[in-house]
């Protein structure tokens, strides 16, 4: 098993929040208090850290990340559904596995 170290990238959504973030013209400061009256605990640091790749995103915050941006994980994650991976999980054969 590889070690990962501290100077690798921990996620790999923070360039797409940073894209979305900039495209509302929102600084990160804005973008956490909006996330925080919505109820989710993120300061200016976190987005820092999410979006230089320093920080894994937890499940509650890819929901509020997605409730706020108004998309959904797949797109924050990179799936592309017209990618062959993901044509062949339609197939309900290897669906099944």
């Amino acid at each position: 098993m590889r070690k990962i170290t501290t100077s690798e990238q921990k996620n790999i959504v923070g360039s797409r929040i940073r894209q979305l973030r900039m495209a509302r013209k929102l600084t990160q400061d804005e973008l956490a208090a909006r996330l925080q009256v919505n109820g989710y605990n993120f300061s200016k640091l976190t987005i820092l850290r999410i979006e230089l790749g320093k920080r894994l995103v937890t499940d509650i915050e890819l929901k509020g990340l997605c409730e706020f941006f108004e998309t959904d994980p797949n797109s924050l994650l990179g799936y592309r559904p017209d990618s062959p991976k993901e044509e062949a999980l339609k197939d309900p054969f290897i669906r099944r596995f």
